[in-house]
Parts: structure tokens; C-alpha cells; sequence
């Protein structure tokens, strides 16, 4: 169904629809996420002024249904797991080693150390994420 049609559809069914730039999420093994889209939409998408420092680390925590806490809603690997909210509180795991651990390692323009992070092909970016630009901070603002 073209995304126009699929629109118009959902008009009646919901109050808002919001269409995020496709990405190959955190890299799901051989499968190719992009395949339905020509190469001059994949362009365009991977053009766009995309920030150094993915601010998720650093505002976001998704938990799993077993209890463990990632810092990507779309990392499904769990490759930046940071904890267990059955294990330990969602308060200790925000300000725990793990989760400073990964700042850093985008701070310090690493990212590619953490598997899911290095096969990210969208890191948020846009008019709805000049306010998460963390490019310009500094890794001891940590400390």
C-alpha cells in the first residue's frame, strides 16, 4: 500500500500519524530493513546532517519484557543493555557505570565500539532533535 493510501486509511482510525525515515535499526543481521525503497530514497535519508553523539543514551531507556533495560527502543539485539530493572533500580541503572560507559563511548566519537550502535544508519536527527545535539559536549562533563 503506497504511504498516501495508507494516510487516508488511517485518518479514520487515528489521531495522528507520525512516519519516522526508514534505517536499518541496529543492524538485524542479513536482513536487508531497506529493501522496499529505491536507492535514491536511501540516499536521501543517509544525507541528511546527521549528529556525531546519539543523544538516546543520554534521555532515553527502554525496558525489554524480561526486565532488562537497553538505551534504544530499537536496538532488539540488546547491545546496549545497561541492566536489569529486576535486578537493580531503574534510578541505579540510569546513573550506573554501564549506561556512563556507553555516554562516553559517544562522546568520545566511539560509537562503532558498541555493536548496535556502529551499524546505525539514523542516528536522531532533524528540525525535531536540534535541541539533542550533543556533537560540541565535551566527554568529562561526565565526571
Amino acid at each position: 500500500m503506497k504511504t498516501s493510501n495508507l494516510l487516508i486509511y488511517l485518518k479514520v482510525l487515528v489521531d495522528e500519524v507520525e512516519i519516522e525515515q526508514p534505517m536499518n535499526w541496529s543492524g538485524d543481521g542479513n536482513r536487508n530493513l531497506l529493501q522496499d525503497y529505491n536507492a535514491e530514497e536511501i540516499a536521501s535519508i543517509r544525507t541528511l546532517d546527521m549528529p556525531k553523539v546519539c543523544a538516546y543514551p543520554f534521555h532515553t531507556l527502554a525496558i525489554q519484557s524480561n526486565g532488562d533495560v537497553v538505551c534504544c527502543c530499537v536496538d532488539w539485539s540488546r547491545k546496549t543493555y545497561v541492566g536489569n530493572v529486576e535486578q537493580e533500580s531503574l534510578m541505579g541503572i540510569w546513573q550506573g557505570d554501564r549506561l556512563k560507559k556507553l555516554r562516553l563511548l559517544h562522546l568520545e566519537g566511539k560509537r562503532f565500539l558498541n555493536d548496535a550502535c556502529k551499524n546505525c544508519e539514523k542516528l536522531p536527527c532533524g528540525e525535531a532533535y536540534k535541541l539533542d545535539d550533543l556533537d560540541a559536549v565535551l566527554p568529562e562533563v561526565l565526571d
